[in-house]
């Protein structure tokens, strides 16, 4: 057993498989041709709605560079209209939608009263929120003309500046919609394994958001890093070096010094260039990036992610040879985890010293890992937890030849995936468990088990598809199946090859898939 097979290396990246979400940075392109700072806190659905009504646009201008940075004297009024917000929102999330309206009207009136633009904008929208979604047309048809009345007259001059601004909100908005178009499109070659088309859509992307005038580094950044992420996915490592530190360099561009839209981004992409040297077995310079890692987790007070560089740089000492140090880096994890109560930190951090030790040839002292972060699953009820030991349980019973034991736990763990739906641990339970199966002969209730993991393993965990397909080959060839048992072990040494060439020349002490000629020489003539 090879140190990748034990011993999980890094998982494709977040970055690769977004969750569904809008690019967050578009809308302040917009702030920023009006030169209008007030604006780049404002959310971008906020932003839509004000751009309908263009009265708010011309409070802007009027009330921009005049709002007072102190209180003063009406510290108390502010205070009382920030009141009168709060409220506004409370009665609009019991849908009370007139005494919102009213509430909020008053905070306007207040606010309208110190020239606080910003708070204006603010309850303006929440304003347009209430009556859209209470029905109020004829109170918002009020409030709109009430704004035109209290708008400052517009020159000639300011009408051309503000059609100038929309004509420009206009194109840029139009640029980000084919970006997002494009991101999309990247995603979904991504989710089908065409990585070529995927990279191809993403530089795309790119060269269009390169284009926008003045630069959004948020949007860049993101671009970059999920282009660098799929490069790396597919071994072209210093391609993907390249577009992660680029990316990194548009984050600090909108990076400030608390937590803020881009951080988890941000972390993910620092963390992505260790990943790249880790892969490819260069472990000095990715403790060196996973360091920097821990040191910004740590400065945006993002624990977990801290946690997270510490495990990763502990990964490469021992990775290096260097075990006592490696080790005291695992308990330094453990403390870290347990002052700040991450339970299921301190969970995974045994697991993970459990799996190197299975890997040093140490049973017994990963074993005791395992049932170490299992007692503690059961204590904090952490189910995905629970189930993720019983698997590592089961394994290594397994591997000890403790057939009976290794069967229970599995089935636990089986129980646990199935009853919760955890599809991302699903493919493992039925690997080891097929794995099992076959070792004890029971070929068909294996069968079954690894046919399940091919199919849900092959976007998951590489290493377990082309594993099953080996498993499941030898099973094709007891049943005197050859023709069939030969198409899995081409495919399988297939992706074998092609991951090879883009991983960066594995060394001899990691697994390799048996080769499919040494296995059919084993078929009975």
């Amino acid at each position: 057993r090879g140190f990748y097979s034990s011993y999980p290396s890094p998982s494709p990246s977040p970055l690769l498989f977004p969750k569904n979400q809008q690019l967050r940075q578009p809308h302040q392109q917009l702030y920023q041709l009006q030169q209008l700072q007030q604006f780049q806190q404002l959310h971008q659905q906020q932003l839509r709605q004000l751009q309908q009504q263009p009265q708010h646009f011309l409070f802007a201008r009027f009330y921009s560079g005049n709002e007072s940075e102190e209180d003063g004297e009406e510290g108390g009024e502010n205070k009382e209209a920030e009141a009168l917000l709060k409220r506004g929102k409370e009665l609009f999330e019991r849908e009370d939608y007139k005494g919102s309206y009213s509430v909020l009207l008053e905070a306007y009136d207040t606010f309208e009263k110190q020239h606080k633009i910003q708070h204006l904008l603010v309850v303006s929208t929440l304003i347009f929120n209430v009556c859209k979604k209470g029905g109020l047309e004829t109170e918002k048809q009020a409030f709109v003309e009430r704004a035109h009345r209290n708008a400052p007259e517009v020159t000639t001059e300011e009408e051309e500046e503000r059609k100038e601004f929309e004509k420009k909100a206009k194109s840029v908005m139009e640029q980000t919609s084919e970006i997002y178009q494009l991101q999309n499109k990247g995603k979904a070659l991504m989710g089908k394994g065409d990585f070529e088309e995927a990279k191809k859509t993403y530089w795309e992307a790119l060269k269009l958001a390169d284009h926008i005038d003045p630069p959004n580094h948020g949007l860049i950044a993101l671009l970059n890093a999920q282009t660098g992420a799929l490069q790396g996915h597919v071994g072209e490592y210093e391609e993907a070096e390249i577009h992660l530190r680029a990316s990194i360099r548009h984050y600090k561009q909108v990076m400030g010094g608390g937590k803020n839209f881009y951080m988890k981004e941000y972390l993910e992409t620092v963390r992505l260039l260790g990943d790249l040297f880790m892969k490819r077995r260069r472990f000095a310079s990715a403790v060196k990036e996973y360091e920097v890692y821990v040191e910004e987790a740590k400065k945006y007070r993002s624990f977990r992610e801290s946690w997270d560089g510490m495990l990763l740089v502990a990964d490469c000492t021992i990775k290096m040879d260097e075990f006592d140090k490696g080790f005291q880096l695992y308990d330094d994890a453990i403390h870290f985890a347990k002052s700040l109560q991450m339970n299921s930190c301190h969970i995974e951090t045994h697991i993970r010293i459990g799996q190197v030790k299975e890997f040093l040839d140490k049973p017994e002292e990963a074993l005791r890992h395992f049932q170490s972060g299992l007692a503690l699953a059961r204590k904090f009820g952490l189910v995905e937890h629970q189930a993720k030991c019983l698997l590592h349980v089961g394994n290594l019973h397994r591997m000890l030849k403790n057939t009976q034991i290794a069967d229970a736990h599995l089935r636990l763990a089986k129980d646990i995936t199935t009853t919760s739906k955890m599809q991302h641990l699903a493919h493992l339970v039925d690997f080891y468990l097929g794995k099992l199966l076959l070792e004890i002969g029971n070929l068909t209730d294996s069968g079954i088990c690894l046919k399940k993991a091919i199919d849900t393993s092959k976007q998951r965990d590489i290493n377990v598809y082309r594993s099953a397909l080996c498993d499941y080959g030898s099973i094709l060839v007891k049943e005197d199946k050859p023709a069939e048992a030969i198409s899995l072990f081409e495919e399988a040494l297939d992706y074998n090859t092609k991951f090879q060439d883009h991983a960066g020349r594995e060394s001899q002490n990691e697994r390799k898939i048996e080769n499919p000629v040494s296995i059919l020489k084993k078929i009975p003539q």
